[in-house]
């Protein structure tokens, strides 16, 4: 997906209506396809809803998770860790609306740096059809 658009959630979302919109409802998982969004791929996400734990991480979320730098951890637990961060109200809010829930914002962290970040979370359907997982996507920067 080569989008003019540079806001990650707006390219996901316009992928996940264009899913929606192929078959009339919300999609299944196993419809997403990393190559037709593999300019943001790497930024994506997808959670099992009911563990409330990634199923998959793209190759940035990924070091995001994993990085060494306290800055960087610091994303990771405001952002995405399901145990330090508001991401089990996000995911219940997906499902219980079963809509797109979008977020664009920033926060200062602990080391005076003000985190500006985009995030999505769009609701898909699992292997017995309920809304059980949720695709999205992340992106960050720091700014002092």
């Amino acid at each position: 997906m080569k989008a003019s658009e540079k806001r990650i959630n707006k390219n996901l979302l316009k992928y996940w209506e264009k899913l929606f919109n192929a078959n009339g409802c919300i999609p299944h998982k196993s419809s997403v396809n990393p190559e037709e969004i593999n300019d943001i791929w790497s930024n994506c996400f997808i959670m099992d809803a009911n563990k409330i734990d990634y199923d998959f991480l793209g190759k940035d979320v990924k070091a995001i998770k994993e990085g060494n730098s306290l800055v960087v951890k610091d994303i990771y637990n405001s952002l995405l860790c399901p145990d330090n961060s508001n991401i089990k109200y996000i995911v219940k809010e997906v499902l219980t609306s079963k809509a797109p829930v979008s977020h664009d914002s920033s926060f200062k962290n602990p080391y005076g740096l003000t985190i500006k970040y985009r995030r999505c979370f769009l609701p898909l359907r699992g292997d017995n059809d309920d809304i059980s997982y949720v695709l999205g996507c992340l992106r960050w920067k720091s700014t002092p």
